[in-house]
């Protein structure tokens, strides 16, 4: 049986590769459990339109359209207006009519979407339970145009996950470095079964080097990143910050967790010579990039040691189902329904 079950995650596997931009997932593996569950991320930072309507995970029909941006160093951000009396305005900035920075648990689940803006922070959320495949949970509960289109699929990482990608798993800290992409400053991540940088591209100068800092370092061209996104790596862009109107580069990136605090929630963030996994008011606006679940072997393994499991597999509209003790799952163990 164990045989059984590994050969359908290699199977799995397999059709994923050819299967992950297509629908906007990235090839790279991150552990984010002891137990050797890994994730893929997302092609780019959500991104939400107000033109559209959408059918969510509620059987719901909400206006607008979610998607993920076009490229990892896609960064819309937000504006910042100097009042002309020592104070600064800030306001979430769009273009095309689609923003990328959102509340906490904005998922327009009992009304609380991307235009809900109430300056309390129990309104997000339950303020005791983490989101992560909840339906505060953006990628859960709403479908994602260039993400599979469908609810169920894409979720928010918590606060431990993130604190295992960044701290605990295998050569950690050896594995992410800030970088430069296309121009766009942000922090890099290397996958967890990274072999080298493909030829052609500059190596990742990482937390363990002597120059962790300096933003001049590990800078990419376009055909550069490619590479590098292809073999697995994952950049998360800054900010874009504009001043009156004028395109600035900021120097700081922020991203939610699932996960909530007393009073915030969490939240990963990098600046300068900075990187916290903290927490930040709810109703403040950060960038939200999701995970799509890729269960390892050992975490199969571990998790079905006594199944007797007996799966089908069949292709409907082109992508891969999984049928399993009376359960649909698609290509990346998602359960659809």
């Amino acid at each position: 049986m164990k045989k059984q079950l590994l050969l359908v995650f290699l199977t799995i596997f397999g059709v994923l590769n050819a299967y992950a931009f297509e629908n906007g997932i990235l090839p790279g593996l991150f552990t984010v459990h002891s137990n050797g569950m890994q994730v893929r991320f997302s092609q780019g930072n959500l991104q939400y339109g107000d033109a559209g309507t959408h059918m969510t995970d509620e059987g719901k029909e909400l206006s607008g359209t979610w998607r993920f941006a076009a490229t990892q160093y896609e960064s819309i951000g937000y504006k910042a207006v100097n009042n002309g009396n020592g104070t600064w305005s800030y306001s979430v900035d769009k273009k095309d009519g689609f923003r990328d920075m959102f509340h906490w648990a904005s998922s327009g689940y009992k009304g609380v979407g991307p235009d809900y803006d109430v300056e309390t922070n129990s309104k997000y959320g339950d303020g005791t339970n983490q989101i992560s495949k909840s339906w505060w949970d953006w990628g859960w509960y709403n479908p994602i145009t260039n993400g599979g289109n469908t609810t169920r699929m894409w979720r928010t990482l918590t606060t431990k996950e993130w604190q295992y990608i960044y701290l605990v798993r295998t050569n950690a800290a050896d594995l992410r470095g800030r970088g430069t992409v296309c121009g766009v400053k942000g922090y890099i991540f290397l996958p967890d079964n990274w072999t080298g940088t493909p030829s052609g591209a500059p190596d990742l100068n990482t937390e363990l080097s002597s120059t962790p800092c300096d933003w001049t370092y590990n800078v990419y061209n376009e055909d550069e990143w490619k590479k590098m996104e292809q073999a697995g790596a994952v950049f998360f862009p800054i900010s874009i910050e504009k001043h009156n109107s004028d395109e600035t580069m900021s120097y700081y990136g922020g991203y939610w967790t699932a996960t909530p605090t007393e009073y915030f929630a969490g939240y990963w963030t990098f600046q300068d010579c900075t990187n916290t996994i903290g927490d930040y008011p709810r109703y403040y606006d950060a960038n939200v990039r999701l995970v799509v679940d890729v269960m390892s072997p050992s975490a199969i393994d571990q998790t079905n040691q006594k199944s007797t499991i007996n799966n089908q597999k069949y292709i409907k509209n082109g992508q891969l189902f999984i049928l399993r003790d009376g359960r649909t799952y698609n290509a990346v163990g998602q359960e659809v329904k």
